[in-house]
């Protein structure tokens, strides 16, 4: 769980980081290319404004010489009455003065007095100087797309190096705020343990005196014979309870399963479901079995054989009198795994009641309080299953087959049984 806890930890934060980071950096980029546009945009609006010089016109005498702008690289074409396309500016060295027509047809056939022509790398602008007299300006484009490029290269470099710091300071700072969470999730796990191994010393003797008092020449049918019998009934109860306990705190530390060791997976869930065969056929159920032979896994058998107990346990308490259950056991080649699956027929669980049914002391339906139980079943099967590597899920159809499926890890030796 803590571990999950972290992980979720991590993930928000680098959500968070990247959020914030693409956004700056597309603020940034998004800026960059309209100041780009409004530069360029200003030296068109000033190249259209301007008129050529000619080579006779006088340079002004008066005054010291203005400091000159450095020409940007455009392009300023005028096209007279008459159709005939003059040069006026050409700072572009890509274009020839002979091909200047076919630009101001490119600029004519977008329909726009301003815009972009995206093929050639130009941006350019018209004004209309008399009916007839149109006047382009035509800026390059190249070297201002470059510029951008080179930014998006630069940010993508940042923005990964960014991230992979805030994953490591986000893997520190997940251990430091999870602390204190797993402080009392040990101290939980502890007390349960602490709780569960001291109950098991009084219950212990709880029965061992009952069991004497029953021995004793009491009549049968004596009031005080039927008080030693139920609390006999509810020390047993508090046992077993106790004894699960024990077995989930062990699960919650992490322990792996004792004794695990190469086990033939298919004898032993036959084994169970031959112990459940009378209980279903005592409850009007019938229960039946598809096991695939010689099937190994690596694990635990005690565990293994309480993961079956417990799923076939639960689909003859929950189940339809008259209904069948089935029980399958097979191998899937390409997850590498054994699926076991055992499928009943009764009250269709509900989305609310699948996303809570490993839960501790959940029990689904109210009316499903009627028969005995804690509500721990379940979550120690998941547990066992957690132990082996494996996993665990429930399904309903929504008419009343409810199905639980294990997979577990597959080991492909075989095995002769004697």
């Amino acid at each position: 769980m803590l571990r999950h806890l972290r992980q979720r930890v991590v993930a928000l934060i680098m959500a968070m980081v990247a959020i914030v980071m693409t956004a700056s950096f597309s603020v940034l980029y998004y800026s960059t290319a309209l100041s780009y546009q409004n530069q360029s945009a200003e030296f068109l609006r000033s190249a259209l404004r301007d008129e050529p010089r000619t080579p006779e016109a006088p340079r002004p005498s008066d005054g010291p010489p203005q400091p000159r702008r450095e020409a940007a690289p455009v392009l300023v074409l005028e096209r007279r009455a008459d159709g005939e396309l003059l040069v006026l500016k050409n700072l572009i060295s890509s274009i020839e003065d002979e091909d200047a027509a076919f630009f101001a047809d490119l600029a004519d056939q977008t329909g726009k007095q301003e815009g972009m022509i995206p093929s050639q790398h130009l941006r350019f602008q018209k004004m209309e100087l008399s009916p007839g007299r149109i006047r382009y300006a035509m800026a390059d484009t190249f070297e201002e797309e470059r510029a951008l490029k080179t930014q998006l290269i630069h940010s993508a470099a940042a923005g990964a190096a960014g991230l992979t710091a805030f994953f490591f300071a986000s893997l520190f700072l997940s251990k430091r705020l999870t602390a204190p969470v797993e402080a009392a999730w040990k101290q939980q796990q502890q007390f349960v343990a602490d709780a569960s191994h001291e109950l098991k010393t009084p219950l212990t003797v709880i029965l061992a005196n009952t069991e004497l008092l029953l021995k004793e020449n009491v009549p049968s049918k004596a009031p005080s014979t039927a008080r030693i019998t139920r609390i006999q009934k509810e020390a047993l109860r508090m046992k077993e309870l106790a004894q699960a306990l024990l077995l989930l705190a062990r699960s919650d530390a992490g322990l792996p399963a004792a004794d695990r060791q190469l086990l033939d997976l298919s004898y032993l869930i036959e084994s169970s479901v031959m112990a459940f065969e009378p209980v279903a056929f005592e409850a009007g159920k019938e229960l039946r079995a598809h096991i695939q032979d010689s099937l190994m896994i690596d694990g635990n058998e005690v565990s293994l054989r309480q993961l079956a107990d417990i799923l076939l346990d639960n689909a003859c308490k929950y189940s339809q009198e008259g209904s069948l259950i089935q029980a399958e056991l097979s191998a899937e080649a390409r997850s590498g795994s054994v699926r076991f699956s055992v499928t009943s027929q009764g009250v269709p669980l509900t989305e609310e009641e699948l996303s809570y049914i490993f839960h501790r002391f959940y029990r689904a339906d109210p009316s499903r309080g009627q028969i005995p139980g804690f509500g721990l079943g379940l979550s120690i099967a998941a547990g066992i299953v957690k132990e082996h590597g494996g996993s665990i899920r429930a399904a309903s159809d929504g008419i009343g087959a409810n199905t639980f499926t294990v997979l577990l890890p597959l080991n492909p030796k075989p095995v002769q049984r004697r």
